[in-house]
């Protein structure tokens, strides 16, 4: 990075800093089900008399219902800004998680997880990343990636703060106080800290050296209309391996906690595992969001999610014990953990921001189609086969298939030519010769 950008990213992280924290805890929020639920997998099944598959039918309400909903929400922040949105989407965001505590019958499960799909559309991810992507853009890598750490927050400290609520008051108490505990907190840093200025003062002062040079400046948001943006293969293929990577390495963090007990772990120690899994999360998306402002994004993203297969590989009956076990859950967390900012990322950068909001929010879609599906086929193997291990066996494949779809993408738009974007040479390309 050139001395005129760590400048630039120093003066964005002293002025903004507040905004990113708030936003990285507003994103934990909306999280914090999916790094929970897991533990109260087992007491549900108790009490209920439901089978794991069944459990996981709410993710499949909310999967479905994104599809049609993050676009709506992506629109909606690039209308109304995303303060408007967030702040009234924490508190009613909490209260449904709380809600779930009240849960009766599957049809009531059901219909609880159908109201939080559409009233939580305040706390999506789209909501999060657009702030900072619209304030950062010489530490935009590192700024998103530590916005989309905070589920990593969520995933280290649910795990064991659940178990203890479960075993100390009940599992339906502990979906309530989870909820008000995480609410209060996203929702007083939401009020304080999420003042969004619409465009940065590094995007500002490129502005002015544009006109003061004699050239005409630069759209403040440049990217592609979302015409182009149908028609753009780089956004289908980063579509294509976000889908796939979430059915399978997006729901271990849905089933983690009964894969590790099914391979003999009790609840407790697999909770403490669970939160090492966050924390290698937590490493993969900063570390991977840091390496992005310095080598090509496509790059070191395949690289990162191709990974993960050799976790699925540890994972299995022949090489597992308790070493593999510890190994296999850091890989997977930390490509798990990458996955989200590399899909924002890459979104960004071959998309462009005129119309992010839209964009990524088609992208979340297919965020919460893989998660919300992928944790159903998961119960429902371990259901049909009373073991993990063929959906751990799928994982290999695509995982290495989701890492070789953005590993190809080519190199990054140049948007400097809004009316013919141009292609330019990743980091490290020898330049043309002189004519």
């Amino acid at each position: 990075m050139a001395t005129t950008d760590k400048a630039a990213a120093a003066v964005e992280w002293k002025n903004y800093w507040p905004l990113v924290l708030a936003c990285s805890f507003g994103f934990s929020l909306s999280t914090l089900v999916s790094h929970s639920i897991g533990l109260f997998m087992g007491p549900m099944e108790a009490e209920l008399g439901w089978t794991r598959a069944e459990i996981a039918y709410g993710m499949v309400v909310s999967s479905t219902m994104a599809i049609f909903l993050n676009p709506v929400g992506g629109a909606m922040v690039d209308r109304w800004g995303s303060r408007s949105l967030a702040i009234p989407g924490i508190l009613i965001a909490a209260a449904m998680i709380g809600s779930y505590g009240l849960v009766q019958s599957v049809t009531m499960w059901v219909a609880l997880w159908f109201t939080f799909s559409v009233v939580s559309i305040g706390v999506k991810l789209t909501v999060w990343t657009a702030a900072v992507s619209n304030t950062f853009h010489a530490s935009r890598g590192l700024a998103v990636a530590t916005v989309i750490a905070g589920t990593a927050l969520t995933g280290i400290l649910a795990p064991p703060i659940t178990n203890y609520l479960i075993d100390a008051y009940g599992w339906r108490h502990a979906w309530m106080a989870l909820a008000g505990l995480w609410g209060t907190i996203a929702f007083l840093l939401a009020v304080f800290f999420l003042k969004e200025p619409r465009y940065s003062a590094a995007s500002k002062a490129a502005v002015v050296a544009d006109a003061a040079a004699g050239r005409a400046p630069a759209a403040p948001l440049p990217g592609l209309t979302m015409k182009e943006a149908a028609r753009s293969f780089p956004l289908w293929m980063v579509g294509a391996s976000t889908l796939l990577f979430m059915i399978f390495a997006g729901s271990m963090v849905i089933h983690q906690v009964p894969i590790l007990i099914d391979a003999g772990v009790d609840r407790g120690n697999a909770a403490l595992l669970a939160s090492l899994a966050a924390i290698a999360g937590f490493f993969g998306k900063v570390v991977t969001g840091a390496l992005m402002d310095r080598f090509h994004a496509a790059k070191l993203s395949g690289i990162t999610l191709a990974f993960a297969s050799l976790g699925f590989v540890l994972l299995l009956e022949p090489f597992r014990h308790v070493v593999t076990i510890v190994i296999a859950m850091l890989i997977v967390g930390y490509a798990g953990g990458a996955k989200l900012q590399v899909t924002t990322y890459l979104t960004g950068r071959y998309g462009g921001l005129r119309n992010f909001g839209k964009i990524f929010g088609l992208m979340n879609s297919l965020i919460a189609i893989g998660g919300g599906f992928g944790p159903v086929v998961a119960g429902y193997m371990y259901d049909r086969f009373d073991s993990y291990s063929i959906f751990l066996m799928a994982g290999i494949p695509s995982s290495l298939v989701a890492g070789a779809l953005v590993f190809f993408l080519g190199p990054y738009p140049d948007w400097s030519r809004q009316d013919q974007p141009e292609e330019k040479d990743p980091p490290g390309a020898a330049p043309e010769p002189a004519k």
